[in-house]
């Protein structure tokens, strides 16, 4: 799997990887280089915070949230995604969209008092 064409993770880049756009998150880059990129696979995936921590959720290490995502692991979450969708047989969007729903779902059903919770 190649690197998403948004970021430059090179070992010998002299700036942070993420392109310069002062205001502009890593999630809203992420959706911007989605939105202009053609389908395939080096396209950036969405970063969604959700998603992402649902990946964690799922035991995924990473020691930050999505928004302070350095270059490097948001490659490792891109490709992570694209393996999943690859084994699945569908899009990453897709497996993106299922992480984030699985996130909301969550988020939506109360656990009660007692009740033993793989969740």
């Amino acid at each position: 799997m190649s690197v998403p064409t948004l970021v430059e993770t090179g070992a010998f880049r002299n700036w942070s990887g993420w392109p310069v756009a002062p205001g502009v998150g890593h999630a809203l880059m992420s959706l911007y280089g989605w939105a202009i990129h053609g389908p395939g696979p080096d396209r950036p995936q969405l970063l969604d915070t959700y998603s992402a921590a649902s990946l964690v959720r799922y035991g995924w290490m990473v020691g930050a949230g999505a928004s302070q995502f350095s270059v490097r692991t948001y490659a490792r979450y891109s490709n992570l995604i694209h393996r999943w969708a690859g084994q699945a047989g569908t899009k990453p969007e897709i497996v993106e969209l299922w992480l984030n729903r699985d996130w909301q779902r969550r988020l939506g059903q109360p656990t009660l008092r007692g009740e033993p919770s793989l969740w």
